[in-house]
């Protein structure tokens, strides 16, 4: 872009300090510009700043002044704003002094803004000499000749009340003293603290994704183990898998450390960590964020009836037991139960509509193609919306076996054991979102849901469909905390507590990205 091309605005903005904009070219920047008023950068006609650069959207940005401060917004662009290397999502203060690219690759401003100091104090006249002597006379002795006794009382006078505020001088400044000297040593202090919860975070992260690689290792013996029924390959499972137990009982005590218990925690905090790691997540990692998101989630079922009567229905037809019992078979969280909740309500007679792929059914709502798949027969109504008693997809125990096998696929290959993947893949299907997962390093490390949402590239029905899932299996927790009148489908129960406030707005707005200092909350 031609420096030439930038516009300032031409009306002013009352109260605005002038804004300078600079652009990065190579290692100079080009000759400031200067914005009174909003303005937008973009590559479309009207923008204030004008760009050819294809990282740019047509209205990529602004910079508005609100609130007696300018204000950087992205509009939407599809290559995002980067402050510092770091992507920012909304409206945020303008950064003063940083650079600001356009896009990861895009062209890189320098703001900078204009500030008065006001005028300068008056002037203050120089003292006359009448005030000169009598400072000289009574207080400095210096004017010579004989002095009397009002003088001198005077002068005994200054000289005591002198050495009073001497004394009040170096109390207060050894008070002043004392008390930086508390501070530092508070500084010091939470400095220190601050680099053990780091140090302590980084290690607890670390057991976890062992635990969790350890687990992926255990996932693929066990098919060994079946399939050749070698002793070796038997010892060897017993071995991982009691370091697998040695390294969760070592997170559990890091947890209690780093402030992640029941007795530290609020009960919806605690019970919204305990559901991310049942469903294979790192809770020491959870971004920040994460708990606000879900409690608007669990908002937004406390707002309908669609959960209770999902489980009045299962209730009605015993279904949570078979379920639970299932997916424990397959090593998997009984909380996916509430990702058939989410699909169908827990109907098995669900039909869902025509697509590409066919028309889905049943409680777990299979596609053709996933049913043959996993051992399932479709029947003779394949084509239409509508239950037929000959498609094993309908049949409770059957379609249940075969999506705990399906979610066990998901969960050893491309999900790498972070049961959040699972359910992205299963609403999006594994297919599609496989080139997405492939550009993430296959380790749980690397290949997990919070690091996804960091890509802020998750379609906007995936990213419900994982939340609205996530809040259930909280509120199913203990729904009497959440104010449903019923006890946890799954049996565990729970403790009972205040109603979590509704909310009349639908969940809205993506979380912020993990985060360095994300466990310090």
């Amino acid at each position: 872009m031609n420096p030439s091309d930038l516009n300032p605005a031409d009306v002013p903005t009352a109260g605005a300090y002038p804004v300078h904009l600079r652009i990065k070219k190579g290692n100079l920047l080009t000759r400031q510009r200067t914005f009174t008023s909003a303005f937008a950068l973009g590559r479309a006609d009207g923008c204030g700043v004008q760009f050819t650069d294809e990282n740019v959207s047509s209205r990529h940005a602004s910079v508005a002044w609100d609130q007696d401060e300018w204000w950087l917004e992205d509009l939407g662009s599809t290559n995002g704003i980067f402050v510092g290397g770091r992507l920012i999502t909304g409206k945020i203060p303008l950064p003063v002094g940083k650079e600001v690219r356009l896009g990861r690759k895009g062209p890189v401003l320098v703001f900078d803004l204009e500030v008065h100091a006001g005028e300068l104090s008056p002037h203050r006249p120089e003292p006359g000499i009448g005030r000169t002597q009598v400072i000289r006379r009574y207080f400095e002795g210096s004017t010579g000749g004989k002095v009397g006794d009002r003088t001198i009382l005077i002068r005994e006078a200054f000289r005591t009340v002198r050495r009073r505020y001497r004394v009040r001088y170096w109390v207060a400044l050894g008070a002043v003293m004392s008390l930086l000297l508390l501070a530092v040593l508070a500084i010091v202090g939470y400095r220190a603290r601050i680099e053990q919860l780091q140090k302590l975070h980084a290690t607890a992260a670390e057991v976890f994704y062992a635990t969790k690689s350890l687990e992926l290792q255990l996932a693929k013996l066990r098919i060994e183990v079946e399939k050749t029924k070698d002793e070796k390959f038997r010892e060897e499972f017993r071995e991982k898998q009691k370091e697998q137990q040695e390294l969760q009982a070592k997170y559990v005590d890091f947890l209690d450390e780093l402030g992640i218990s029941r007795e530290k925690l609020s009960p919806e905090d605690w019970l919204i960590y305990r559901v991310a790691r049942r469903f294979g997540e790192c809770d020491v990692s959870m971004p920040a964020g994460f708990l606000g998101k879900v409690k608007e989630y669990i908002r937004f079922w406390q707002r309908g009836h669609r959960f209770i009567k999902a489980i009045e229905r299962s209730e009605r037809d015993n279904l949570a037991p078979m379920i639970s019992s299932t997916f424990l078979s397959y090593d998997l969280p009984p909380q996916f139960f509430y990702l058939a909740l989410q699909e169908s309500g827990l109907d098995t007679s669900q039909c869902g509509p025509q697509t590409r792929s066919g028309i889905a059914k049943g409680m777990w709502q299979f596609i053709p193609m996933t049913a043959w798949k996993y051992g399932l027969q479709t029947g003779p109504l394949i084509d239409l919306r509508r239950a037929d008693p000959h498609d094993e997809r309908h049949n409770l125990r059957k379609s249940t076996q075969a999506a705990a096998h399906y979610l066990r696929d998901l969960y050893d290959t491309e999900a790498q054991a972070s049961g959040l993947l699972v359910m992205a893949c299963y609403n999006w299907d594994e297919n599609r979102i496989r080139e997405m997962l492939s550009a993430m390093p296959e380790t749980p490390r690397q290949r997990n849901f919070w690091n996804l949402l960091g890509r802020n590239t998750l379609p906007d029905e995936t990213y419900n469909y994982v939340f609205y899932i996530v809040s259930a299996a909280v509120i199913g927790e203990n729904p009497r905390l959440f104010g449903f009148d019923f006890d946890n489908p799954l049996g565990t129960g729970g403790a009972d507590s205040t109603r979590a406030g509704a909310d009349t707005v639908l969940p809205g707005g993506r979380i912020s990205p993990p985060s360095d200092d994300h466990f310090n909350r």
